[in-house]
């Protein structure tokens, strides 16, 4: 389950498997890129339960802090690269076929209580992402969050409100803000597979983009079998 150097600072929590378990499966401190291997060592701090439904792989320098009666939930094909952190103080739900760069930071708290116009607000909100995200690098989601399925997160944005009446959409931002109500995931477990078979498509053709139903596209690339898959 862990990776080279990963501190588990307490494991008091329990970990429960739904899902079928083989070898490999979960890896965590895995580095995932060859130029990040100068990064710090990962730790896993689990106090409360962490629910794993599927394969789970999350970089180097990863943080998971899991504080007592939260439960963290981890879907399959959970795949988040280097530097991530994720604290969950009360719940987070990272659903199937999730794909992150480097310098993630999930967390379901403010840490701290503040005073808003005379008000103290409750310190803990869960977080969801729905299947089949896609988040850039250096994302930041706040307590509260609910990312509907097929979205996908641009590099440097930060997220702190719920977009679930939503779905197939690209946010972008500081906070992030809707940018596309078009989009469509096509990653899962079969992502590296379909990036390299379009790449050559295109580059091939000489094209700058493609559309999905071009009938010459879908004979050579077969597009539609990796769309959420």
């Amino acid at each position: 389950m862990f990776w080279g150097n990963v501190r588990t600072v307490c494991t008091k929590g329990g970990i429960r498997f739904n899902c079928p378990v083989r070898t490999g499966m979960v890896r965590i401190g895995h580095v995932s890129v060859p130029w990040q291997s100068g990064i710090q060592r990962s730790s896993y701090i689990n106090k409360g339960k962490h629910l794993i439904l599927g394969d789970l792989a999350l970089g180097g320098g990863t943080i998971i802090e899991i504080l007592k009666g939260a439960v963290l939930e981890t879907g399959n094909n959970v795949w988040i690269h280097d530097n991530a952190k994720i604290f969950c103080y009360e719940s987070v739900a990272i659903k199937d076929n999730f794909l992150s760069a480097w310098d993630l930071l999930i967390t379901d708290t403010n840490f701290h209580h503040y005073v808003n116009n005379g008000r103290i607000f409750k310190l803990t909100t869960p977080v969801v992402i729905g299947e089949n995200c896609w988040f850039g690098n250096k994302v930041s989601i706040n307590k509260g969050v609910k990312i509907p399925p097929n979205t996908v997160v641009a590099s440097n944005s930060l997220v702190n409100k719920d977009f679930s009446n939503m779905t197939n959409i690209v946010l972008g931002g500081m906070p992030a803000r809707v940018l596309s109500e078009k989009c469509q995931s096509l990653g899962g477990k079969n992502i590296i597979k379909y990036d390299h078979k379009i790449y050559e498509y295109m580059h091939s053709h000489g094209l700058e983009y493609v559309c999905v139903d071009d009938v010459d596209f879908l004979k050579e690339v077969d597009i539609r079998q990796y769309m959420n898959n």
